[in-house]
């Protein structure tokens, strides 16, 4: 630990970087040209072009294995880590921690490195991240549950934050509630983190694990009936031409409230779903989900006045079983509107907005159209009854 070590003087710092570089001269020039450099901006007194070069430094393939920044950041590093931007510099140390072998050892790491820099915020925020990450690793969710806590609160005291700051937090939060079985929670964190992360910065396995997850959470998270925003999401087209395309489609088939395309992807992924136990286990949910997403695409796709016997007939359900499934529609807060048991009908007022998809989008136009012509209409029915009225 950097805390148990003398102090370091900056004559012995240079020394270091001058000696390991010189040691690659022959075996890895390139290398050897790095730590040249890394040595001359010391000397120099060029924090900020030195903090530059270390990040780029301590991503190298090269430092992929071995302790070699372990060793830069204890004979090197610690001597002027007070001089440079304490962001970049957490970000180096998240970096640095990644060496350790024993997972303890880079949580204290992390964790002396966090309280010295409590009062620089993103820094403190980056490193934190980092100790939710390393505690998760170790199966102490109580922890984790508890950092995760403090670190929004910090990100809500924050403006103008790093997106890279983001990317690694809402990365750490999905895989939290990915393992505990959160699915609701885990889809709107994993969305946070594609909302700010390059998607090519994303390894392609990543990418694919990523995008099954979020279609699976999509489906049995309770509360989520909007897939608008989640098939507009690219990171789903890294699912093309793969086994686990079919997920896709069924996203698809709830985004349209389409029971008869759910019901027959069921019948020809009968084998891919029961390898899934989330779905298994969800059968009933996702039965009245896509039922009372149904109903919506019936209220968003034509009249507001809907009797039972329609709605029936649209959502597939037995005429006894409409009101229940507008009850919690509206329970839900989906949807508004008056339930007439007398008339048998429904009048809705409104409807919860969602991301549409372009066919969506295609029929709400053609609404729109229709209407504006029955407003034309109207007006020149009016012009022609009420000439005394016309200027």
């Amino acid at each position: 630990m950097s805390s148990n070590l003398p102090p370091l003087h900056p004559t012995k710092a240079l020394e270091h970087v001058e000696t390991v570089g010189q040691a690659y001269t022959n075996s890895n020039p390139v290398l050897a040209a790095h730590y040249a450099e890394i040595a001359a901006l010391y000397s120099k007194k060029y924090w900020h072009q030195l903090t530059e070069k270390l990040q780029q430094f301590v991503s190298l393939p090269e430092f992929d294995k071995g302790d070699e920044l372990l060793q830069l950041y204890n004979n090197f590093l610690r001597e002027f880590e007070n001089r440079i931007n304490s962001l970049a510099f957490a970000q180096i140390a998240v970096k640095i921690s990644r060496q350790y072998q024993d997972v303890n050892a880079a949580l204290e790491f992390v964790q002396s490195l966090a309280e010295k820099l409590k009062a620089q915020k993103e820094a403190y925020l980056t490193l934190l991240t980092r100790v939710a990450a390393l505690k998760l690793q170790t199966g102490q969710f109580e922890e984790v549950k508890k950092t995760l806590e403090e670190g929004r609160t910090l990100i809500a005291s924050m403006t103008g934050v790093d997106a890279a700051t983001y990317s690694a937090f809402y990365l750490t939060a999905s895989e939290y509630h990915k393992q505990r079985g959160t699915p609701a929670e885990f889809y709107d964190n994993g969305q946070l983190y594609l909302a700010h992360t390059p998607l090519e910065t994303i390894p392609d396995f990543q990418k694919r694990a990523l995008a099954f997850d979020l279609s699976l959470a999509a489906l049995v998270g309770e509360g989520i009936y909007s897939f608008g925003e989640l098939l507009a999401q690219p990171v789903l087209d890294s699912l093309k031409g793969t086994p686990n395309e079919w997920i896709v489609h069924f996203v698809t088939a709830f985004n349209f409230g389409s029971i008869a395309k759910y019901e027959s992807l069921v019948a020809a992924h009968q084998a891919a779903l029961l390898q899934q136990p989330a779905l298994v286990a969800n059968q009933l949910l996702l039965k009245e989900k896509i039922s009372i997403l149904a109903l919506i695409e019936l209220i968003s796709s034509q009249e507001r006045n809907a009797s039972f016997q329609s709605i029936s007939k649209a959502v597939n359900l037995p005429l006894n079983e409409v009101e229940i499934l507008v009850m919690k529609a509206l329970s839900l807060g989906l949807v508004k509107g008056k339930i007439d048991e007398v008339e048998q009908k429904v009048t809705f007022s409104w409807v919860k907005p969602r991301v549409l998809h372009k066919v969506q989008i295609e029929a709400l136009k053609e609404r729109l159209s229709k209407w504006i012509d029955n407003v034309d209409n109207t007006h020149v029915w009016l012009e022609g009854e009420t000439p005394e009225f016309v200027a």
